[in-house]
């Protein structure tokens, strides 16, 4: 599955899936949805309030600029992608610029306006990060929000009363450091790459001053291991 790499505080990259075609027409069939139910209300609203006086048009105006309203007030989110939990990001892993967002939003006319949305289906199913024309030009693809590791991967095991850490070291981490590493630790699992690891190893013995001898992977089992027993041992 292509993935876009996005680097975190730490600097390390973690690699995020690309959403599917299937997603991405989903989300934009959802907010079609979402404009034409407005779009509708307020004709209906309007017609019955007013009868047929062309000033009506303005209040249409909010559907026209809808996408690129939600993707920048909602971190590339619009309703329909936030209910298909995807978003829009930037190939290089930052948050897009309102620049980015405005021209995804002028050149829907190309990818939605042309063909009825054939356009935008073809070049997002025929390209590597899964791009609309808009995406092509603005830089950016759009890629799932939910975590790739779920709660039965994040390697927690209990430890015993008489378990002895080897890195008391450990606790200077945070919680969001012990959830970055077991992230990568199943990332490198699945995709079978033993310079995630090397490069967390190292990265987390940098943060910590350590020294070790073990493998990276048996090193950063053994770090979460040491902080489960030590955290949880100050919350008794």
């Amino acid at each position: 599955m292509n993935t876009v790499s996005i680097p975190t505080a730490q600097h390390i990259a973690l690699d995020y899936d690309i959403a599917s075609v299937g997603e991405r027409l989903a989300g934009s069939l959802i907010d079609f949805a979402i404009k034409g139910a407005y779009i509708i209300m307020v004709i209906l609203l309007w017609s019955i309030l007013f009868g047929n006086s062309v000033w009506g048009l303005l209040f249409l105006i909010p559907a026209l600029f809808y996408d690129l309203c939600m993707e920048q007030l909602f971190n590339g989110q619009s309703l329909g992608k936030r209910i298909m939990k995807i978003r829009v990001i930037s190939l290089d892993g930052t948050q897009p610029t309102f620049g980015q967002y405005l021209l995804r939003w002028i050149f829907r006319l190309v990818d939605f306006g042309l063909m009825n949305g054939v356009v935008a289906l073809v070049c997002v199913a025929a390209t590597d990060k899964r791009q609309r024309v808009g995406d092509m030009v603005a830089h950016t693809t759009v890629i799932k929000t939910e975590p790739r590791t779920l709660l039965q991967h994040t390697l927690y095991m209990p430890t015993a009363d008489d378990y002895q850490a080897l890195y008391p070291e450990v606790t200077r981490l945070s919680d969001r450091d012990i959830q970055l590493i077991k992230s990568l630790l199943v990332q490198a699992s699945k995709t079978d790459n033993p310079a995630i690891l090397y490069q967390t190893a190292e990265k987390v013995k940098t943060i910590l001053q350590l020294r070790s001898s073990l493998e990276p992977e048996a090193f950063l089992q053994q770090v979460l291991s040491d902080y489960n027993h030590l955290t949880s041992r100050e919350q008794d």
